[in-house]
């Protein structure tokens, strides 16, 4: 959109504009005309020249931004744009300035071809939300639906063969670049999903933290903003700290805390992923450093037998609970843990 002298928006030429038609089911004041859509860039006799001055301005605004020192881009619904190498273009000119400046696109959906390292480096994944929140939220989940994301109860087997197959959907660098998010400003609070199961919620959290990926917290998800799907979802961050869950904002501190203390949790590898009844385990690995995550998601004790054959030889340090103390080594340990608790071992050399 440009300015114009009048202090209003004019659309750029390439651009089409109504009024007859509201924005998210909420009638606009006085009709005011809104940016509607992108005509296809490549159809020369619908707008002549549209493609390359949408592709000069594209390019010179990533160009501009990055220069600035912004440290990338999330890209909105790219599959409207058609245009053969528009994208590549736009990789092109921001890696140019900072190759290590990030690219997420906004793909709801399993897509392999927009993550060959010729486009985006990750996308905003839906496809493992959807799982996480219908695992830790089974038993509090709303009936609610967006997209394809249907929030179905999983058991941890499931869940367990699910997080498997989309761990290998993608290359190891991509599927390490993932945008990790629980929720988003297009669809309802994952606290109101989940009913305000707060533990459930911290545990889905957890989850994020301890996975590859970049994890994302949607503004307000941290102090307990709660809301159903657009407008709702899109409302102001409350600056009241009165209105705070203060014990929550605790957690997503040390839950990011623990996440930046420990590499292996960042970008180590997924040896195994086990659900069983309410449980899941999760090993990683990054040359002599492991790690070990257990969840139980149910509202039981749960005793779990680790095989000894997988771990590492060093001893294992608790590393969650921020208040825990407790190491184990080479004889298969077994493993009590309290309803809706985590627990996360370390080892390093």
């Amino acid at each position: 959109m440009n300015s114009s002298t009048s202090g209003h928006c004019s659309a750029a030429p390439w651009t089409a504009a109504r009024s007859d038609r509201p924005a998210g089911g909420v009638q606009t004041p006085g009709g005011t005309p809104l940016f509607w859509e992108l005509p296809p860039l490549s159809a020369p006799r619908r707008r002549p020249h549209a493609n390359t001055p949408t592709r000069i301005r594209a390019s010179g605004v990533a160009h501009h931004w990055i220069e600035f020192g912004i440290d990338g881009w999330r890209l909105d619904v790219p599959r409207k744009i058609e245009t053969e190498g528009f994208w590549k273009d736009v990789r092109n000119v921001v890696k140019s300035i900072n190759p290590e400046a990030y690219l997420a696109g906004e793909i709801w959906s399993e897509a392999p071809d927009w993550l060959r390292g010729d486009r985006f480096d990750g996308l905003m994944n839906y496809p493992l939300l959807d799982p996480t929140l219908s695992f830790f939220g089974a038993g509090s989940l709303r009936d609610y639906s967006k997209a394809h994301l249907t929030f179905d109860p999983l058991g941890a087997d499931a869940f367990a063969n699910e997080i498997q197959r989309l761990l290998a959907l993608y290359g190891w660098e991509a599927t390490c670049a993932q945008l990790n998010l629980l929720d988003s400003h297009d669809m309802a609070r994952a606290q109101w999903i989940l009913r305000g199961n707060t533990a459930a919620l911290r545990q889905a959290v957890l989850f994020l933290m301890t996975m590859p990926g970049a994890s994302c917290i949607c503004y307000g998800d941290e102090i307990g903003l709660s809301a159903a799907g657009d407008p709702h979802c899109r409302e102001a961050f409350p600056w009241d700290e009165d209105e705070w869950d203060s014990d929550l904002l605790s957690f997503y501190r040390a839950a990011t805390a623990l996440r930046h203390r420990h590499e292996v949790l960042r970008t180590g590898r997924v040896e195994e992923v086990q659900g069983e009844g309410r449980t899941v385990t999760i090993r990683r690995a990054l040359g002599e450093t492991a790690a070990l995550v257990v969840f139980n998601a149910g509202d039981d004790p749960a005793e779990i037998e680790l095989d000894s054959a997988p771990l590492p030889s060093t001893m294992m340090s608790a590393a969650w609970p921020p208040t825990t103390d407790g190491t184990f080594q080479d004889t298969a340990p077994t493993v009590r843990i309290p309803p809706r608790g985590t627990r996360v071992w370390t080892a390093e050399p």
